[in-house]
Parts: structure tokens; sequence; C-alpha cells
């Protein structure tokens, strides 16, 4: 997935076929949060790529350096000239959990979607010692679930492969002439509707309890978690997030044929 890139994803969603709040609004919540695990906002710009190198005074530059607290960064997405007729901010962060060397990750807020890059391609969770790997990862999943408790973010995908989910089960159900378009920004958008009709008629026929279930069987018990009434934490890696235990993709495709033959003895059929 990530081929021809030079960097990783560490956690992402398209919120825009979902997310029926302000984009830059939750985005704002999920860096605050963000705030609290990792400290101060080092960077904030309007490009994945900041003009650091050429600008010469400080109108010419579209990033600003270390915001200390989330009030000051609340106040400057909300009202600098950079970011508040603009629909895209990049945070950029150094993970404390990793303290050899340090490790910056970017979270990238638009209206389509939003995600957290790595441009280390991960190497900071490929270490030789197998135990600070899967330490690393667990810290990085404690962070994420603190986002996923955020009432707007309804789905969260860990890793750039699928590698975990955190969110509400509906999102887990993927057919692919749905999801296929949802996965191209210039369409993820336009498929709001559908999704948010097939997340309310799979959380009318499919219930909670089955969904677990079914997911300890396939996974085992210690891959699934609730995290609250409403949503719940997959892992598909083995102790660090480099690890597969079992193909994401390959575990939602079954889910989804699973979740219609379910459904289909009942004669109902979701999509």
């Amino acid at each position: 997935m990530s081929s021809g890139r030079d960097y990783r994803r560490l956690m992402y969603t398209f919120w825009g076929s979902y997310l029926e709040e302000p984009y830059k609004e939750v985005g704002i919540e999920i860096s605050k949060t963000l705030m609290k695990h990792w400290g101060p906002v080092r960077l904030l710009c309007n490009s994945p790529v900041p003009n650091i190198i050429s600008a010469k005074t400080e109108v010419e530059r579209n990033y600003v350096e270390n915001i200390e607290t989330p009030e000051e960064l609340e106040e400057i997405i909300r009202n600098h000239r950079l970011f508040k007729d603009f629909f895209m901010f990049v945070a950029s962060y150094v993970n404390p959990a990793v303290t050899d060397a340090k490790h910056w990750a970017h979270l990238v807020v638009t209206e389509e979607y939003m995600e957290m890059i790595d441009y280390s391609r991960l190497r900071f969770y490929r270490t030789k010692n197998p135990e600070l790997n899967a330490a690393r990862t667990a810290a990085l999943l404690e962070v994420l679930k603190d986002i996923a408790r955020l009432p707007a973010v309804r789905e969260l995908w860990m890793g750039d492969r699928m590698d975990g989910f955190l969110g509400e089960p509906a999102f887990l159900y993927r057919p692919r002439k749905l999801y296929d378009r949802v996965q191209v920004t210039a369409e993820t958008l336009k498929t709001k509707e559908e999704v948010l009709s097939l997340v309310k008629r799979f959380e009318e026929h499919v219930p909670r309890e089955w969904v677990l279930g079914y997911l300890r069987r396939r996974l085992g018990e210690e891959a699934v978690e609730e995290l609250d009434e409403k949503k719940i934490v997959v892992k598909f890696y083995d102790g660090t997030i480099t690890k597969e235990k079992v193909r994401g993709w390959h575990i939602i495709q079954a889910f989804t044929k699973d979740v219609d033959a379910y459904l289909a003895e009942r004669g109902l059929k979701l999509m």
C-alpha cells in the first residue's frame, strides 16, 4: 500500500465519508489530544511540505513553530492568516516514547481524510529489540485509543495496511463497490450519504455481540477489546505494528462476506 511513497501512515480515516461535524474543529480536538501525549506542536503549517528553507520573512512563511499549549494551538488554527480560510493543516510532533532519537509524526487534516504520517518508514518500530518494538507499538495504540474516544471519530485505522481498527463495528463492514470509492479522495465526500445509510442498517440488523464473538473466534480474545459502549479495538498485528498476525484487509473481506451470509439466513440484505 505504501510502495512508491517515502512515508508510512501511523493512523488514518477517510472521514469525509461520514463526518458531519466541521472537519477543522475535529482536527483541532485531535491535535489537542496529541499534545496531551506528545507535548508541544513543533511545527504547524498549511502544507505537507512547509516553506522552511526559502522563507526570508515572517510573512513569507507558511508555518508556525513551537506551540506550547492547546489554547494557543486552537487560537492559531482558527484565526491565523495561514489557516482560518484554509481547510488543510499539518501539526508536527516529536514522539516522546522514542528516546534514542527524535521521532517525528505529522498529523494531516483535510476535508476528505485525516492521517498521521511517519517519514522514517516505521524504522523506530523495527529495531533489533522485539520488546522495545512492542512497547512503542503499545504506546502508540494508547494514543490512538484516546483519539478514537472522541465522539466524532467513528472509525480509525492503525498502520498503513489496516494493521488495527478502532471505532464502531459497522465500519468493519466494507463492500468493495462502496469503499473503493471512499478511498478515492475525489469521491470521498460524495459517498457520505451511502456510508451513513449503510452504517445505520448494519447497526439495526447485526448485533454487537455477534460481531465481538465472530472477531474473537477468528483472531483470539486478546486481539479484540471494547473501547466503550459504541466502539471496539481490533488488532491484526502480532506484538508490533510492523509484524502482521493476519492481513487486515483479508479479515475485513471475510467479515463482510460472513455478515452477508448471516443476514441472508434471516432474509435480509444491506446493499
